[in-house]
């Protein structure tokens, strides 16, 4: 099923849960366990068929959603809410960023002005 026309940032316009063939309530030991049967299944090596490769490149992505309790409440929230979706993407970048602290930034920036100056 469609989430939104557009990309979601997680499994693109697929749902990850159906990519997997999981339900909702999935725990993260159901998640890993089908995986990783999933993974032998699709793993372009071991499968001939020529989409073997992008439906592998769909569970990677799935499971990297799935298997982090962050990333999965916040695709969750994105299936529950898809009407906000720009705002969803002040979510998904808050916990992907890394952080940096400003004085630290204000710093490095001061010593590199200072040598190129002289």
């Amino acid at each position: 099923a469609v989430v939104s026309t557009q990309s979601t940032g997680y499994c693109g316009r697929d749902n990850c849960y159906e990519i997997m063939g999981l339900e909702r309530t999935a725990t993260k030991k159901e998640v890993n366990k089908r995986y990783r049967q999933l993974a032998r299944e699709l793993h372009p090596d071991q499968n001939p068929d020529p989409d073997a490769h992008e439906k592998f490149q769909a569970l990677v992505a799935a499971y990297e959603t799935l298997r982090n309790e962050v990333s999965r409440n916040d695709y969750d929230y994105l299936l529950d809410n898809p009407d906000v979706y720009y705002e969803h993407f002040y979510r998904f970048f808050s916990h992907s960023t890394p952080k940096v602290d400003v004085w630290t930034v204000i710093a490095v920036s001061l010593v590199v002005l200072s040598l190129l100056h002289y």
